[in-house]
């Protein structure tokens, strides 16, 4: 479960974990999280956490199709200023490399879009499935009590993982 605050505006959002650590936003239409790992990871992320954000505008908006895609069509292409894991011709979420412009946090980051129609609670909603999928994805990020939370690089995972009394 996430915990949403108003981030500046009514239509900016931040998205927390319950122990205060944020890990989304929400900007106008835009739904986005950051932690992951590897590239690799985010494409493997983004079909599962498709389907969730369709389930939940497929609930709230009835008539609405479920557009269900296939693993073996996931692929990332260019748009000249930004890079998108697709389906085919679809983009399904835009990817945000480290320490670029959109993301200046240490991992990457991925930001699904949801249609101009959506409301705002619907939105809030979506990010919550959405969540419930990435979640497996992104290593718990450990708070240091003198210090910012643990890189999300690969070495950063390994000792988030001893940090965490992990293996």
């Amino acid at each position: 479960m996430l915990k949403v605050f108003t981030d500046g505006s009514d239509d900016r959002l931040r998205l927390e974990q319950p122990v205060g650590i944020r890990v989304g936003w929400i900007c106008g239409h835009n739904i986005g999280f950051d932690g992951l790992p590897s590239e690799e990871i985010a494409m493997q992320s983004v079909p599962p956490a498709w389907l969730a954000l369709e389930r939940t505008l497929q609930r709230a908006y009835p008539g609405r199709p479920l557009r269900p895609v296939k693993k073996s069509k996931i692929d990332l292409v260019h748009d000249g200023d930004s890079e998108w894991v697709a389906a085919g011709f679809r983009p399904l979420a835009r990817l945000m490399r480290p320490n670029t412009g959109r993301n200046g946090e240490n991992c990457f980051a991925l930001e699904f879009l949801v249609p101009s129609y959506v409301t705002q609670h619907v939105t809030i909603a979506a990010a919550q499935a959405v969540w419930g999928v990435l979640s497996d994805y992104i290593p718990d990020r450990v708070e240091d009590a003198f210090g910012p939370p643990v890189e999300c690089t690969e070495a950063g995972l390994a000792s988030a993982t001893l940090a965490a009394g992990g293996i």
